[in-house]
């Protein structure tokens, strides 16, 4: 008989603290899915442990192929969650295209996507580079206040809104050049006044009574 595989859990970006609500959804997540295969959840991933046998992976994120073959993820069988060939594909980036034909995108840029979901979003740009970025903050300012949103922030978060070309360049300038060639930033117009509906997971936790 095979040995259980053990459930772990998988951050992918560790410079990035997790948000408390995420860290404990994705442990029930985790541990719910090592009663149901009949194994245990030995926490988050640790390199450094020789494990008895490859663990069933449960990412905070999408995976790049490049990192999924390095954590010797194969199939669909080893891990609750999905591969992408860049990380941009798993982000926002995605739902805009780009200023310009010609403009800066990385590999695997397809301009396919955006036309297809433009009815659904807000007007705006992905940009990859700093003077893209800028040159669709001037294409929208005409509509009032711009959004910029990186596509590695969550959650919220690494969002700014501007009212002019140097607040954005001082946003823009903040950001790792290399990083924003990898993962881009969303420039969109701003809403001022807007209802937002979050969607989450929602963890019950049952307390029995002694001897139950």
């Amino acid at each position: 008989m095979p040995t259980p595989r053990p459930v772990v859990t998988y951050q992918t970006n560790r410079s990035r603290a997790p948000a408390g609500h995420d860290v404990v959804g994705r442990r029930a997540v985790a541990e719910r899915l090592a009663a149901t295969l009949g194994t245990s959840y030995r926490g988050d991933y640790d390199g450094r442990e020789a494990y008895d046998a490859p663990p069933y992976f449960v990412p905070d994120d999408a995976l790049e192929h490049a990192r999924a073959h390095r954590l010797g993820i194969a199939t669909s069988d080893d891990l609750f969650g999905g591969v992408v060939p860049q990380a941009f594909v798993a982000s926002k980036a995605i739902t805009h295209g780009l200023v310009r034909p010609d403009a800066a995108a990385p590999e695997g840029w397809s301009p396919e996507m955006a036309p297809r979901v433009e009815g659904a979003v807000l007007r705006g740009y992905t940009a990859f580079s700093r003077d893209d970025a800028l040159e669709a903050v001037r294409e929208l300012l005409d509509r009032g206040g711009v959004r910029l949103k990186r596509c590695d922030g969550i959650g919220g978060g690494g969002q700014d809104v501007v009212h002019d070309h140097d607040a954005a360049a001082r946003v823009l300038d903040a950001i790792d050049p290399a990083v924003l060639a990898a993962t881009g930033i969303v420039v969109e117009e701003n809403l001022a006044r807007v209802t937002t509906f979050s969607v989450g997971l929602q963890v019950q936790l049952r307390t029995s009574p002694k001897g139950e």
